[in-house]
């Protein structure tokens, strides 16, 4: 029975995630390095397709956090990146160490906002979601190599 409902249930979806895959489809992760926040921004897509906006949009912002904390550790250490937040890692850390330029720390700023307003009670959209998707993904290719 429950297969029966799931089966239905998916088949009437197939357009949508068909069109989500396809929004997907000029962006690429190959150019970003295997690694945390390189699985945080796969799920994002993941999460996308399958039509699934907030969590896309906090796993974006998880992706940016966690590659700007590895970037800023490297230059400030574990300890002061452990006891930074996002906000300050954005506003302070990568100010102080050169590491994000004012783009993208207007980036990061969106995404951070985006991924803050999901986790408390202000739902997204499908277009708002691969708007961030695609900005955190910029971030992220922005701090590679760093």
């Amino acid at each position: 029975m429950l297969d029966q409902i799931y089966c239905r249930t998916l088949l009437r979806e197939v357009p949508e995630i068909v069109e989500r895959t396809q929004a997907l489809r000029t962006l690429t992760l190959s150019d970003i390095p295997n690694s945390e926040s390189f699985v945080y921004l796969r799920e994002a897509a993941n999460c996308y397709i399958s039509g699934l906006p907030q969590a896309a949009v906090a796993l974006s912002r998880a992706a940016v956090e966690n590659r700007l904390k590895a970037v800023c550790a490297k230059t400030f250490g574990e300890k002061a990146v452990a006891e930074a937040d996002f906000l300050e890692l954005i506003d302070g850390l990568s100010i102080r160490g050169r590491i994000l330029s004012k783009e993208g720390r207007d980036l990061a700023h969106v995404v951070r906002q985006a991924g803050n307003d999901v986790l408390h009670d202000k739902p997204t959209t499908s277009a708002a979601a691969l708007r961030v998707f695609e900005e955190a993904r910029k971030i992220i290719q922005l701090l590679h190599g760093k």
